[in-house]
């Protein structure tokens, strides 16, 4: 189910101060939209969160259409449902692909188990999710 990005929420975003040196990212020269907001989209969803408490945020997946990609992302819906999307702007879609809430339902990466995020005994390694320590040795060759 695609959902519609407000283009006045992308296109308004204030970028975080760049930390290295206090200059905001967005009037540097040279930098690409990617580097100015990957890796902030939990950030800057609560900074909007901030300015509007009403406001769910939400993490789970964006399917970017233009790198044909299943990306893991963070976003923020009203009540009325509309995404809004601060860091959408890291996709070359720009928000117009498929926002996907995670479900907290994990597959096991050695064994094919499904079972529910946080569950007793499931380890996350890295980017696999596991149901055991044993699928987690199993996984690395050590059981």
């Amino acid at each position: 189910m695609g959902i519609i990005v407000k283009k006045e929420v992308v296109d308004g975003v204030l970028v975080p101060e760049c930390p290295a040196d206090g200059d905001d990212m967005e009037n540097r020269p040279g930098v690409s939209d990617y580097q100015k907001f990957r890796g902030k989209c939990k950030e800057l969803s609560l900074a909007l969160i901030k300015e509007n408490p009403t406001w769910t945020l939400v993490r789970g997946h964006y399917v970017c259409p233009v790198w044909n990609s299943f990306e893991e992302h963070w976003w923020v819906v009203d009540e009325q449902g509309t995404v809004h999307d601060p860091s959408a702007r890291q996709f070359p879609s720009n928000g117009n692909g498929t926002y996907i809430p995670f479900d907290g339902v994990c597959t096991c990466a050695e064994c094919g188990e499904v079972f529910e995020e946080g569950s007793p005994g499931s380890v996350l390694a890295g980017n696999y999710t596991l149901c055991s320590n044993q699928c987690a040795l199993r996984l690395v060759g050590l059981a």
